[in-house]
């Protein structure tokens, strides 16, 4: 699409005083869809020429007129209109889409859910979200890294560990994954926290974990991998993965002293010998005004102890992203995901590996630690390195809520109550199967609508969640997520597989004719395929997803119509191999968007 308007804008700079760029932002596609493009330049020129536009638009269509192969072109009223022809449309059915492979490594990084709790269905939405975005900038070119950061020191961990070994639960008679058994019990632990006795205990144990005293330390990081473990068995249901996992520990013990001494020889930090942070170093925002009308102005970074805060630790953590600290990380296989790739680990010793610097950072992190986000860019500025600071792109979203209350792993909001169905991730999935399983053909094997019903599945929740802008909260609606009609998931996947029973029932191969005559249905649904482009660009430049899946569904709905109006098989034979390329061509366009919103594809349902 981008060569087409820059094409019609080449000429238009020809004919009048307007300059490429300008002319080409005048052209958009109409939203009334009264033609496939349209430019407003003759009220650009109006001014100028002391004409009414419609009559500057009529003498443009004229000079236009043959000039571009690929459009029929035409003035109505002050508008210039161009309509695809069959030049274009042969030319985008040859040509698909191919993008080159970029220089670039792009980072992100998502869910970085605390070890000890299973993912409920926000930390869902944080995962489908990073791994969408991921698998957007892999297919656009990009080299990716998928991490996971994991808090494998905090309070929780401490708490957690303290309730595994001291409440009495016996795990075997537990019918669940360990993750959910740690996350109930938590919710004890976060009760008698308030006594001073058990309060005195975790805080020992913390002690320990963040010493390195044995064998309190190696025991945690075993309780901190079974977790895990269990987390990444959703992860891999939901046919997430990652690339590398790092543990807060390890950058305590590798890089974060480095990450340390650079903050303090940059000149953000600023020395209080009095006051509330006396002795300490801070940030000083006061002068900021991204950061106006803050209650304390100043963030502490190193306490008057010589200890680092968490700040300190993340801006380490970002540093070393972006290849501004040495990588002093030792790696070791976690797992080999379902996939066959290998998900890696940063470990206390194993081996040395090289990981590509990023050339642009995506944190997928809720919107309440947008004021932490911000800090970070802005020390990133001022230490020096204003390019990274511009491509640390915070992406917040909103959280999943359940009566208007935040889930909270503390307070067990995830957790089944009253024989209701729990908000964890495995839940949801569990029971969106259940609902989809009962409504799949009974003709097919049991072993085939299980396999059907857990794609189904898969995907009604995939695009549910990512359909949604992320900055606006979610409510999950199980009838209208697993419909086969309007806005799902499983409507999209429907079709694809009705597609892909006309190629399989097919005696003869696709073909493609220079000469044919498009018909009305073929050319709707061809028009929305050619925006395919702009659309996944649009995507690139603003982090997003949201706009991929409304254009999957409008591509599907105008496939849908194709289908349903221009028969395949039952055509005369070149109408038959022309219809059966654009059919083909429907499924790779289709096919190659459900990889990067991550469906599961079958061709049966």
């Amino acid at each position: 699409m981008k060569k087409i308007k820059r094409k019609i804008a080449l000429y238009l700079s020809k004919l009048t005083s307007k300059k490429v760029d300008e002319i080409y932002l005048s052209i958009s596609k109409p939203k009334g869809g009264q033609a496939d493009l349209c430019s407003t330049i003759s009220f650009l020129l109006a001014k100028e020429r002391k004409t009414q536009p419609a009559q500057i638009a009529k003498e443009l269509e004229a000079q236009l007129k043959g000039k571009i192969k690929e459009l029929d072109i035409k003035a109505e009223g002050p508008y210039l209109n161009f309509y695809f022809n069959k030049n274009f449309f042969t030319s985008l059915l040859k040509k698909g889409w191919k993008f080159s492979k970029k220089k670039k490594t792009i980072m992100v990084e998502y869910p970085s859910v605390n070890p000890n709790k299973p993912w409920h269905v926000g930390h869902l939405r944080n995962a489908l979200l990073g791994d969408s975005i991921a698998n957007l900038y892999s297919f656009y070119g990009f080299n990716v890294l998928k991490l996971d950061y994991i808090d494998d020191l905090g309070l929780q961990i401490a708490q957690s560990f303290w309730g595994f070994k001291n409440l009495a639960a016996d795990f075997k008679a537990y019918k669940n994954k360990f993750d959910h058994f740690v996350g109930i019990q938590y919710v004890q632990v976060a009760k008698k926290f308030q006594e001073k006795e058990v309060e005195e205990q975790v805080r020992q144990i913390l002690k320990q974990m963040e010493q390195g005293i044995q064998p309190t330390s190696s025991q945690v990081k075993e309780f901190v991998y079974k977790v895990l473990k269990e987390q990444y068995k959703t992860a891999y249901n939901f046919n997430i993965f990652h690339n590398l996992i790092v543990f807060e520990s390890d950058i305590i013990s590798s890089i974060f002293k480095d990450g340390v001494e650079k903050i303090k020889s940059s000149s953000i930090l600023k020395f209080q010998p009095t006051g509330q942070n006396a002795n300490c170093w801070v940030i000083d925002l006061s002068s900021e005004k991204d950061f106006a009308n803050l209650t304390q102005p100043q963030k502490v970074v190193i306490r008057s102890d010589g200890t680092a805060t968490y700040i300190a630790k993340d801006i380490a953590f970002q540093l070393w992203k972006f290849g501004l600290l040495e990588d002093k990380f030792f790696y070791k296989e976690f797992d080999c995901q379902p996939n066959k790739e290998i998900v890696f680990m940063t470990c206390s010793s194993g081996k040395k590996m090289k990981f590509p610097a990023a050339a642009i950072v995506v944190n997928v992190i809720g919107t309440e630690q947008t004021y932490l986000q911000k800090i970070i860019r802005f020390c990133l500025s001022e230490m020096g390195y204003k390019k990274q600071a511009k491509n640390y792109i915070h992406l917040s979203y909103e959280h999943v809520t359940l009566a208007d209350k935040k889930f909270s792993g503390r307070e067990g909001s995830w957790i089944a109550q009253n024989g209701q169905l729990g908000y964890s991730a495995d839940e949801l999935l569990d029971e969106c199967i259940k609902v989809a399983l009962s409504n799949i053909k009974k003709e097919l094997s049991i072993e085939k609508r299980e396999e059907v019903a857990k794609a189904v599945a898969i995907n009604a929740i995939k695009f549910w969640f990512l359909k949604t802008s992320p900055n606006q909260k979610i409510i999950f609606d199980f009838s209208r997520a697993l419909s086969l009609n309007g806005d799902s998931g499983p409507y999209l996947l429907y079709s694809f597989v009705r597609a892909k029973n006309i190629l399989k029932k097919a005696e003869l191969k696709p073909k493609l004719f220079s000469d044919y005559e498009f018909n009305n249905f073929e050319k709707e649904f061809l028009a929305q395929a050619a925006f395919f482009e702009e659309i996944l660009e649009h995507c690139i430049k603003n982090f997003e997803i949201h706009p991929l899946c409304s254009y999957s569904l409008e591509l599907a709905e105008k496939f849908n119509r194709f289908y349903d109006n221009c028969p395949v098989l039952q055509s005369d034979t070149k109408t038959m191999q022309m219809r059966l390329y654009i059919v083909d061509f429907y499924c790779k366009l289709i096919e190659s968007i459900f990889n990067i919103i991550g469906f599961v594809v079958v061709e049966e349902m």
